[in-house]
């Protein structure tokens, strides 16, 4: 992050500051209004942005008024609330990825196209500055660090003090990174925090999990998600596996996944499609 400079994306001149507006008061607005963003721009099933028309209007213009508002986010408040802030962070996580889209001078076909586009562009949140890869590895993943180094992500106690206490796996089933593979964009709740995050989890791992033959042996085909952050969900495939098969709905899949845990002849058990990274507009 030292070798460039940061985009802040919302350090606006309209933002004003917050006293008096409680965490749950500017929390409430926001979250309305990326509701507001979803229902006009963003399909029913939360799978495509039109970023073009989202960019050009008048609810994005409110949006970003209030976004500047988050430098005055009282962080203490914040810290005591874990759901809170679990919730908080995997909806900015998905907001600041469409804001860094949008800000693009042309939209990318891929998000991977955008240079820096998980370490450069950032959001000031109480006064302390959030990259993407900061959101998900520093704070929604218990500043575990990337998985390509495991290196912590905060060296800082202010937003050290962020990081959730607890990993919890079911995240990646919430956090959308503009790809046509990536989980549906859906607005998370603390209220309903437990609830929705389940509901993410099943949906996308009965519409993702398969299994297959592979040469006359029984295994499980999974999104390269779960290769990338498979240490999140176990040890080894079966582990990986077992958890998964916590969100699975069909008795037959459930059944045939079951066999593949159980069979010890094998040791790999899983295979990995390719990750589609082509934008995912509407």
């Amino acid at each position: 992050m030292a070798d460039q400079e940061l985009v802040i994306l919302n350090q606006t001149k309209e933002a004003t500051s917050n006293e008096g507006l409680s965490l749950e008061d500017l929390i409430g607005q926001l979250r309305k209004s990326v509701l507001r963003l979803k229902a006009d721009f963003i399909s029913e099933d939360g799978s495509t942005v039109n970023y073009q028309a989202m960019g050009n209007s008048e609810a994005f213009e409110e949006y970003k008024k209030l976004a500047g508002n988050l430098r005055f986010l009282d962080l203490e408040a914040l810290k005591s609330q874990e759901q809170e802030r679990k919730a908080f962070f995997i909806n900015l996580y998905n907001v600041q990825m469409i804001h860094a889209l949008v800000a693009q001078e042309n939209l990318p076909d891929k998000p991977l196209s955008v240079q820096g586009m998980w370490t450069k562009y950032a959001y000031n949140v109480g006064g302390l500055l959030f990259t993407l890869d900061e959101i998900e590895h520093g704070v929604l993943r218990c500043n575990k660090g990337h998985p390509k180094d495991e290196k912590p992500m905060f060296e800082d106690d202010a937003r050290k003090s962020l990081s959730l206490s607890f990993l919890d796996p079911r995240i990646h089933f919430a956090l959308n990174c503009g790809a046509t593979s990536c989980p549906p964009i859906r607005v998370y709740q603390k209220e309903k925090l437990d609830q929705q995050l389940n509901m993410a989890a099943k949906s996308f791992v009965n519409q993702e999990i398969e299994v297959i033959d592979d040469s006359g042996t029984k295994k499980v085909l999974l999104t390269k998600l779960l290769l990338w952050y498979k240490k999140d969900f176990g040890k080894n495939d079966n582990e990986v596996l077992d958890k998964l098969s916590e969100f699975i709905i069909d008795e037959q899949l459930w059944d045939d996944v079951n066999h593949v845990i159980t069979n010890t002849d094998c040791a790999e058990k899983i295979l990995y499609r390719d990750y589609n990274w082509t934008i995912n507009k509407l």
